[in-house]
């Protein structure tokens, strides 16, 4: 199909800057010579813009266990690559990728032309957006590309891999979260990929645009725009075929003619709406009758990047905006106000900030077109030495030429805390022996601190700085708790919160109708003081090892356990109590930290920083654990006693604006704060100087990264 008449090579040996302007303005001539004309019915630039980005899509989405990837291996015959042929050969709207490709195939390998290919449709159509929006930031691709993919001659193993849309977040996660190694947030940045082109019956088996027609040819936020401030109701058996179901754009502004259909695929609606209920799971077409929509103030941020309007007009009074986004539709796909999927918060900072979207997605696309590659180079670095490597579970190479910030393994294999040692049980489960004091532990989240003293908490800080991020993952565990102001008062729910730090989340909780008493257990007495000043007599204090609480069986309504995890040296055991404790059908919700990075800029960058001062001190305390397999978490959960159990990833993000609030974010750590104390004065300034140089990436992005899984079940008939 790409044919290279002088015979192609299979791997790129070199490649400069100047080498890649050329091919990169090379395809992005042949897409800007389409004709500009852009309407419902007709807009050549986004049909072949979009078809050339699918092509590179599909190709990268079969990576598992270390094989497939970006290696220009697709099988045309299966159904899902519909309509590719079109734009890669035989031309659509008159031209064809392989015209540009047989000018460079001697010397280009197929694979990293396809990738290639595809950034120049991006950077084409962001220039297109730029052109019309000035003051948007820019989108840069070369800093982070590498050459040296090579062209596979076979993959009979990818058949099946490619994620089929009907089965929504589940095959989302497989596919981006599983096998490709991607976080939630990097996911939902991705498939923003569906902002270029739209769906035709001919070739997926879908209808509509993802947006408006022009949006659809440039390459901006508005995918995320148009989940958030339009209503989506579901539309089924499209063109007859009942295999095909997708959701249809309900509000006022919607486009009633054939050609100008907007649409979302499940892939794209469970990113932000769920269906209603406590467990929350995720919305599909063909199963759920519920309206997709937000209210204005929710998604503010993202009605402002629509130019002020919202589900086809000006925001309306808020008694009038279901009628506006959804019309007779009868019930709401989960929260309005409270959304609950995967990548809900992700959804809503994309479609307000158009940078943060940027940034997630370069590191995603990194990874995705890195997956199952060796001797990847930088461009005009013609030497044969590797420059980097794929890692053993098969993810994306740690190195420090790939953009991996936010890296995340669900193996047990996972990279750890420097100065850490790690040892693997055979029951799968890793431990570190971290490096802490009897100040804390190093993982200074409010909910999992171990035996930090009253004196010594500064809540001050916590306020300013932690209790944003920690709450906000809180708030994720109770929707999956079904926990939320609109729950009906007459469920007279009894919490049980196990180590519950200073009971930050309590303030969230106790003024919820549905609650009826709350219970914080923690088996350290500092915190525990700390958390009955918050109280103030609302909530009952109660001294206690999570993996042997010292409550009757079935007393529990709902069972959360924020970030507590990580200090239990029998998981086992703390999930068989958290099961006893509840009450048949009760609900459990529980997050953990997970293994970090190198390229994190959590703990372990300040670990790493302060390693030649000496930081951590000697261990005293084992069994801390920082990562686990997700698969091994949802098995306990189920030996435990829980149904229903799901589990997924995310990040903590602790804003940064400032170098101050770097060093803070620092010294607010009680481990750190009194290591540096312990040194005399020169090594003092020195340590301190060495994490202000540190400041940088975390700094350029705007936030520390914090990885966290969450898990969640409902409670059997039996413990």
């Amino acid at each position: 199909m790409m044919a290279c008449p002088g015979g192609a090579t299979l791997t790129t040996e070199c490649m400069t800057e100047a080498q890649y302007d050329e091919l990169l303005a090379a395809v992005r001539g042949h897409l800007e010579s389409l004709p500009e004309t852009c309407t419902a019915s007709n807009c050549p630039q986004a049909d072949w813009a979009g078809c050339v980005l699918r092509m590179a899509g599909h190709d990268f989405m079969d990576f598992a266990n270390g094989q497939g990837g970006s290696d220009a291996c697709t099988d045309m015959s299966d159904p899902d690559n519909g309509g590719l042929p079109a734009c890669l050969s035989s031309g659509e709207h008159g031209i064809s990728l392989v015209e540009v490709y047989q000018s460079y195939c001697a010397t280009v390998s197929l694979a990293d032309f396809l990738v290639i290919a595809a950034e120049a449709v991006m950077m084409s159509t962001r220039a297109r957006h730029l052109a019309q929006a000035s003051s948007a930031p820019q989108l840069d691709l070369k800093s982070s590309f590498r050459f040296g993919r090579t062209t596979a001659l076979s993959c009979a193993f990818a058949e099946g891999r490619l994620p089929n849309p009907e089965r929504g977040c589940h095959a989302v996660e497989e596919t981006f979260v599983d096998n490709m190694g991607l976080d939630w947030t990097e996911a939902a940045a991705l498939m923003a990929v569906h902002t270029l082109g739209r769906a035709q019956v001919s070739n997926s088996g879908y209808h509509g645009w993802w947006s408006d027609p022009e949006n659809s040819r440039r390459f901006n936020n508005d995918y995320f725009v148009s989940l958030l401030a339009k209503g989506w109701v579901p539309e089924r058996a499209i063109s007859g075929n009942a295999a095909k179901n997708q959701w249809e754009r309900s509000d006022v502004g919607r486009d009633t003619s054939f050609d100008g259909h907007e649409m979302m695929l499940n892939t794209d609606m469970c990113l932000v709406y769920s269906e209603p209920g406590p467990t929350g799971g995720p919305v599909l077409a063909d199963v759920h009758d519920c309206c997709g929509w937000l209210t204005a103030r929710t998604i503010a941020g993202a009605v402002a990047s629509n130019g002020g309007e919202y589900c086809g007009g000006q925001p309306p009074e808020p008694r009038q905006e279901r009628q506006r986004c959804c019309g007779p539709q009868q019930g709401d796909c989960g929260m309005r106000d409270n959304p609950q999927g995967p990548a809900a918060q992700a959804v809503l900072n994309f479609a307000a900030d158009e940078t943060a979207w940027l940034q997630a997605f370069v590191r995603a696309w990194t990874k995705a077109v890195e997956n199952g590659q060796t001797n990847l180079k930088r461009l005009g670095d013609c030497s044969t030495t590797s420059t980097s490597t794929t890692s053993s579970s098969g993810g994306p190479s740690n190195t420090a030429t790939t953009s991996a910030a936010a890296d995340v393994s669900d193996t047990t294999t996972t990279s750890t805390a420097p100065d850490a040692v790690t040892t693997e049980s055979t029951s799968g489960e890793t431990h570190v022996q971290d490096k802490v004091s009897s100040f804390g532990c190093l993982d200074l989240c409010n909910c999992c601190t171990i035996a930090v003293a009253a004196s010594t908490h500064r809540e001050d800080w916590y306020s300013a700085n932690m209790s944003p991020a920690t709450a906000g993952l809180a708030t994720s565990l109770f929707r999956r708790l079904g926990l939320a102001q609109s729950a009906p008062a007459d469920l007279s729910l009894n919490i049980l919160e196990t180590h519950c730090g200073d009971a930050l989340a309590a303030s969230e909780l106790l003024p919820l109708p549905c609650v009826a008493s709350y219970t914080a257990c923690d088996f350290s007495e500092g915190m525990l003081s700390c958390a009955e000043k918050r109280l103030g007599g609302r909530g009952k204090c109660v001294v206690g090892d999570s993996t042997a609480l010292p409550f009757e069986s079935a007393s529990f309504d709902r069972y959360v356990s924020n970030l507590g995890c990580c200090c239990t040296s029998d998981l086992t055991a703390k999930l068989s109590e958290a099961r006893r404790v509840l009450k048949p059908g009760g609900l459990a919700a529980m997050s953990m930290r997970i293994a970090e990075q190198e390229g994190d800029t959590s703990f372990a960058l300040t670990a790493r920083t302060l390693k030649p001062f000496g930081y951590p001190p000697q261990p005293d305390r084992e069994g801390l654990r920082i990562g686990l397999d997700l698969d091994l978490l949802r098995a306990r959960l189920r030996t435990a006693g829980f149904e229903d159990v799901t589990a997924w990833r995310s990040w903590v993000s602790v804003p940064l604006q400032t170098l101050d609030d770097f060093m803070q974010w620092n010294l607010g750590q009680p481990p750190v704060r009194k290591f540096l104390d312990g040194l005399n004065e020169e090594q003092r300034e020195e340590a301190l100087a060495a994490l202000r140089g540190a400041a940088a990436k975390p700094l350029a992005e705007g936030a520390v990264q914090i990885g966290v899984a969450v898990v969640s079940g409902r409670a059997g008939s039996a413990p």
